[in-house]
């Protein structure tokens, strides 16, 4: 007989669980540009959470202490910071709700550009710590490197070449 609670919870299981049948319950993608996509999602998605719930620690990690000036985290700032939090989670549920094309990691890889050139600017100027700037560059890179993989993927299979 079916556990009930895994009848109930594959009903209601992401589209990923259809492509694994030999597995009842999985919530991981299987294809590798859905683990590309997986990986990214979660990632914002973590990530801007992390931001809202947490915004005074972030933005003390995040920022000098010369650049917050004497006030510190004020009660605007931390708004400001939770709003950017949610519009990361927000983008971070997209992506893991959408089907990504091969135009799409191309376009989303083409836009993280502007941000290695936010990351360096701001931290050579010394708004941004070495943490902040690191931080925030890795998580950049990882999100273009996917993007470059995913386009490279998706381009072979809509081109009828297998990879």
């Amino acid at each position: 007989m079916d556990n009930p609670p895994l009848v109930f919870a594959n009903r209601f299981a992401l589209s990923y669980s259809s492509r694994s049948p030999s597995i009842p319950f999985c919530w991981f993608p299987t294809a590798m540009e859905s683990v590309i996509q997986f990986v990214m999602g979660s990632i914002f998605t973590s990530m801007g959470l992390a931001t809202m719930i947490f915004p005074k620690m972030i933005t003390e990690l995040s920022f000098n202490k010369e650049f917050l000036g004497k006030d510190g985290v004020t009660p605007p700032l931390k708004l400001a910071m939770q709003c950017f939090g949610s519009q990361a989670s927000l983008c971070g549920l997209l992506i893991l709700s959408s089907k990504f094309t091969s135009r799409t990691y191309r376009n989303f890889g083409l836009a993280m550009i502007p941000y290695f050139v936010f990351d360096y600017h701001f931290w050579s100027n010394g708004a941004l710590t070495t943490f902040g700037a690191a931080g925030d560059a890795i998580g950049n890179t990882v999100f273009a490197s996917c993007c470059f993989l995913g386009h490279c993927l998706l381009t072979d299979k809509e081109n009828g070449k297998e990879a």
